[in-house]
């Protein structure tokens, strides 16, 4: 595409992990079949475990904010285990409502 990304990052503590809330501004393209082009795409990058973990989120409007709040809704909503997951406990939590026992 003939262009340098832009971009930037930020860490933060969350939930006793540091993360990595970073963007890069997407490269504008001119092509009539893009009805939405996305401006931005934004990943937020945590390790647990010694795994690493990545969202990702692709915006149409390039607003930080929003981008955030999405992508810390997911990691908020992580659950992790330290046994195998209990399927028949969960299933039961999911047809209450609830995405984790």
């Amino acid at each position: 595409m003939d262009t340098q990304l832009k971009f930037n990052n930020e860490f933060k503590s969350q939930k006793g992990l540091t993360t990595n809330f970073w963007k890069f501004i997407n490269p504008e393209i001119k092509d009539n079949r893009i009805h939405a082009p996305v401006k931005a795409t934004y990943c937020l990058d945590f390790i647990n475990k010694g795994l690493v973990f990545r969202l990702s989120y692709a915006s149409k409007s390039g607003n930080d904010s929003e981008a955030e709040t999405i992508l810390l809704n997911i990691f908020h909503n992580f659950r992790f285990y330290d046994k195998n997951i209990d399927l028949d406990r969960l299933r039961k939590n999911v047809l209450q409502g609830k995405n984790f026992y």
